[in-house]
């Protein structure tokens, strides 16, 4: 008789989300001027296949009292990855396009998110 003995252990993962730009929109931003939401995520035991790639968060603009909007890339928003952060590209906002914005990740059974609220005129 051979007795095999296979140590596991589980591993907790966590992410840690921040608006490295955050202070930028504390201000009135001008209409029509494009504008980057930066969204850091530091990751702690999670593996991602490719870190780069903007759809490891997803984007959605919050709406109080109803479900928040799953945002999709198009001519007036897009998603990309640079300098280490995912970023949300207004191409030319408009004032219809104040309000509060959320970046999120949801992978590997980690959830995390961060809330930044624009403006502009």
């Amino acid at each position: 008789m051979c007795k095999v003995g296979i140590p596991v252990s589980l591993v907790e993962g966590s992410a840690h989300m921040t608006i490295p730009n955050m202070e930028r929109f504390a201000a009135t931003q001008p209409a029509g001027k494009g504008v980057a939401v930066q969204c850091k995520v530091e990751l702690t035991n999670v593996q991602l296949d490719n870190a780069n790639d903007p759809t490891n968060v997803s984007w959605y603009k919050v709406i109080p009292g109803e479900d928040d909007v799953l945002l999709v890339d198009n001519d007036d928003i897009n998603f990309n990855y640079k300098h280490g952060s995912y970023r949300l590209w207004f191409e030319n906002p408009q004032a219809a396009d104040s309000g509060t914005y959320k970046c999120e990740f949801n992978k590997q059974n980690v959830y995390a998110f961060v809330e930044v609220t624009l403006e502009w005129q």
